[in-house]
């Protein structure tokens, strides 16, 4: 999937929008003051700036005041960094479990060893994912076989029972993922929340 170009505010990266996360200017409270916020679904109306999903980006922008001049507006509030990593911590988790969700109701997503094993041997499957929990041996086992079947796989920073509360069960530790656009869009959100995350505990 491509779609087009834009350039973080913070480090310069010239990206594909789906790679990046939207930021809009909204009203603050009941007053006319404008204030940043996440445009979650890149679908706000009005002009808007692109980041990378990433704290270190967010710094550089604020930094540089990127927001008010990208966004056009000299007395736009800008939250302080935490604030602002807050919101894009939530929505790219949020972003990722609503996608899972919707490929389970799509019929795109089936969950448990055994069924995904089912599926592989049908020659079915794009995107394994993978509980952040699951026992080594288990994920040797699912590695290994996605790899003989050409699938991709993604880890996601995320607990069985975080992924089963989307797709009905109290633990899923091994999801497959059969359909487009599903497969990519959950690689693609896997990698930006473990990106966000991963620079987080440096």
């Amino acid at each position: 999937m491509s779609g087009p170009e834009r350039t973080c505010i913070g480090c310069r990266r010239k990206a594909q929008s789906q790679d990046l996360v939207r930021w809009v200017a909204v009203p603050q409270d009941a007053g006319e003051q404008l204030t940043v916020a996440l445009d979650l679904w890149s679908k706000a109306p009005g002009r808007g700036v692109w980041l990378c999903p990433l704290e270190s980006c967010l710094g550089k922008a604020t930094k540089r005041r990127a927001f008010g001049r990208g966004l056009d507006d000299p007395g736009l509030f800008v939250p302080d960094d935490g604030f602002l990593v807050t919101q894009l911590r939530e929505g790219l988790r949020s972003r990722l479990l609503q996608r899972l969700a919707l490929a389970r109701r799509a019929g795109a997503l089936v969950a448990g060893e055994s069924r995904v094993s089912q599926a592989f041997k049908a020659g079915r499957g794009k995107l394994l994912i993978l509980a952040q929990d699951l026992s080594d041996a288990s994920r040797q086992k699912q590695e290994t076989n996605a790899d003989r079947k050409g699938v991709a796989v993604a880890s996601p920073a995320m607990g069985g029972v975080e992924l089963g509360k989307c797709v009905g069960r109290e633990f899923a530790g091994i999801l497959l993922v059969n359909g487009e656009p599903f497969a990519s869009d959950l690689k693609r959100l896997s990698e930006q929340w473990n990106g966000l995350e991963n620079e987080a505990r440096r």
